[in-house]
């Protein structure tokens, strides 16, 4: 028997209480996608296109090219863009 898991959004993301125990793999890759999507998502507002992505657990970072420079945006959880 599955028990469901509240959910809450917190302004860009939506955050899971108590992380991923007890869930299942297809989940968390799910919630990881939908992660990296809304995070190029907001990031191709500033770039041409996107050449890489790489999520860690705090931000996701996004290298791509803006009129032939290559530049490196970090979109962190809350929804801010830095660039590195």
């Amino acid at each position: 028997m599955m028990i469901p898991v509240p959910f809450e959004a917190w302004g860009f993301f939506i955050a899971r209480p108590g992380g991923y125990e007890g869930s299942l793999e297809e989940d968390m890759a799910k919630d990881i996608s939908e992660r990296i999507r809304k995070a190029q998502d907001k990031a191709t507002e500033r770039l041409d296109y996107i050449m890489e992505t790489v999520a860690v657990p705090d931000f996701v970072e996004i290298v791509g090219r803006v009129g032939g420079d290559v530049v490196t945006y970090r979109v962190y959880d809350d929804g801010s863009v830095y660039e590195k």
